[in-house]
């Protein structure tokens, strides 16, 4: 079992020590694996970490790409153009001998991964992806394509309600935060058009050459790079799917405060607040303008 590991980084000097080690441990049955990471933009001592990791651990290595915000303002274009290099890599005749390519998250959501579960997935036939789930809300949802789950473009999905009419607090927890569902454990493997939840296994051989991530729409717009990606993956027909049981830790609190019953009251109390500090900041300028005249 051959495994290239690689990701996108940025501001992640602690974390990455933890999910090196994590992978380290959940691929210890690995006949050979190989690390490769491609770093941008870090304010932090990110480009220390991956010296300090690339000086002991012989299979492991890095590139950056420097300042790449001045010439690539929006976000997803870095990651695509990163994510990309990554392909780049997995290409390369050096690495001809990798079977399964790993690509996975640097920002410490890569906690603790079981062994077995990996490779209960290898060992599974009729698949081209297997993604991860976590504990608790499930919170990659703007990677996420399922017909009835999550069939459209989250964020852009919000916008468009917005646009509307709706408010803030209908628009977002319809969209996204309704989406953020747990799934069971006990479940069997999801089949969608697109996931991945922070880390996620492919085979090579179906990856198509043409394969490649995207982040920008045709009217330049943000969009998450991993859709494209993966619709080459379904378009050669590969199969992709969310696999419950591979567990790679808790949901992240950032990305799921706003889900469940709890969540929604939390984010309701907050666009409330907002709503009225906005308020409230038109009435004072209105005021100025009245007494200004």
């Amino acid at each position: 079992m051959n495994f290239l590991v690689v990701g996108t980084i940025r501001n992640c000097q602690r974390q990455i020590f933890q999910t090196i080690k994590c992978l380290d441990k959940s691929l210890y049955f690995a006949n050979k694996i190989e690390y490769f990471f491609v770093e941008s933009d870090s304010d932090d001592k990110t480009l220390n970490s991956l010296e300090r990791i690339s000086k002991t651990k012989n299979n492991f290595s890095y590139e950056s790409f420097g300042r790449l915000r001045t010439e690539l303002p929006i976000r997803t274009e870095r990651l695509a153009l990163c994510r990309n290099r990554c392909l780049d890599e997995l290409k390369k005749e050096k690495n001809s001998w990798v079977k399964y390519l790993i690509v996975v998250d640097t920002d410490g959501v890569c906690r603790n991964i079981n062994s077995n579960h990996i490779k209960e997935c290898l060992s599974e036939e009729g698949w081209s992806v297997f993604t991860a789930n976590v504990r608790g809300a499930y919170y990659d949802i703007w990677a996420l394509r399922h017909n009835s789950w999550s069939p459209n473009d989250c964020w852009q999905a919000t916008k468009d309600q917005l646009n509307f009419g709706s408010s803030r607090f209908e628009s977002e927890s319809k969209n996204v935060y309704s989406r953020m569902i747990k799934i069971s454990l006990s479940s069997k493997p999801i089949e969608v058009d697109s996931a991945f939840g922070g880390f996620a296994i492919y085979k090579k051989l179906d990856i198509p050459e043409e394969a490649k991530y995207i982040g920008l729409s045709q009217n330049g717009g943000e969009v998450c790079e991993h859709i494209s990606f993966h619709y080459s993956i379904k378009k050669n027909e590969g199969s992709i799917f969310i696999n419950p049981k591979l567990i790679i830790g808790p949901s992240p609190y950032a990305h799921t405060k706003y889900s469940g019953i709890l969540g929604l009251n939390r984010f309701w109390a907050r666009c409330f607040t907002d709503s009225m500090v906005d308020f409230l900041k038109k009435s004072l300028l209105k005021t100025k303008k009245i007494f200004s005249n």
